[in-house]
């Protein structure tokens, strides 16, 4: 009860509510593994969030997750990417 208590007096009022700035969202970050074969699994991935409109804010890569995260950090659209990828022996 002193969990709910203390909670209670930390939630702000309605009159709180109506003047304090509009809730920001939730930050995503986005982690990719390594592995040569897992490049178009990542690519897979960006496709995914990029069609159901998920905004990324960070992305974490170890190995060819890193090479994948950092190219699409650095601006590099999904398709070209993928070109890239398709492209390599």
């Amino acid at each position: 009860m002193l969990i709910v208590a203390l909670l209670w007096g930390a939630l702000p009022s309605q009159a709180q509510q109506e003047t304090s700035a509009p809730i920001k969202r939730p930050q995503i970050a986005l982690v990719l593994s390594g592995g040569g074969a897992c490049g178009l699994a990542h690519i897979g991935v960006l496709k995914g969030l990029q069609t159901l409109r998920v905004p990324v804010d960070m992305v974490e890569g170890t190995s060819m997750g890193a090479v994948v995260g950092g190219a699409y950090a650095s601006g590099q659209s999904v398709e070209e990417l993928e070109a890239f990828v398709r492209a390599a022996d």
